[in-house]
């Protein structure tokens, strides 16, 4: 089934919508999950979560992707779960450690006007990217958005892990540059 008719399905409260929405895109979810909270248990409630909030905003919401969309709602909703004091209990994830190579390059917000600038750095992430290679821009959102370790990367491109950190750690170079000539770092 296409992602449209899936949607006329949510539009008109079927809920065998969420049947196929889990067949055709929970592997995709749950391995979202799993890579940010390291927990398959945790991963497989999230994406419960994530087909649950997709149901409560569909409608409205009529998303131009529905893979970009469920993946969205799933990485928020895993974020959440690492915010709170259980996850915090259970030690690293794989989202704290990308975060920590990002550290070098994007502000942490200090403040509540930091907060509210939050927007501006996003659009400049966004505008840096697609200014870049296509290589680096596919590498950067996989290592720092859908969480894949370098290793996975490496594997699907069938290149060196050096040559992904390579890629990476330039790409992240040049995001520190350009946000610094915006006037965002």
């Amino acid at each position: 089934m296409d992602d449209r008719a899936l949607l006329d399905r949510y539009f008109a409260r079927d809920e065998s919508a969420l049947k196929e929405t889990a067949e055709k895109y929970g592997t995709l979810c749950r391995s979202l999950a799993q890579r940010l909270l390291g927990d398959p248990q945790d991963a497989e409630e999230t994406f419960n979560d994530a087909l649950l909030r997709a149901w409560q905003h569909i409608p409205p919401d009529r998303p131009a992707s529905l893979p970009a969309y469920l993946c969205a709602l799933t990485r928020r909703i895993a974020t959440d779960r690492l915010r709170s004091a259980g996850a915090r209990k259970r030690g690293g994830s794989a989202l704290r450690l990308n975060l920590e190579e990002l550290a070098e390059c994007i502000p942490a917000p200090e403040s509540v006007e930091q907060e509210a600038d939050r927007r501006a750095l996003a659009d400049a992430i966004s505008a840096f990217l697609a200014q870049q290679s296509k290589e680096s821009r596919v590498f950067f959102m996989q290592r720092y958005w859908a969480m894949h370790s370098v290793a996975e990367i490496a594997r699907q491109y069938g290149i060196s892990e050096n040559t992904v950190k390579s890629i990476l750690k330039r790409t992240r170079d040049r995001l520190r540059s350009y946000l610094e000539q915006e006037g965002l770092l």
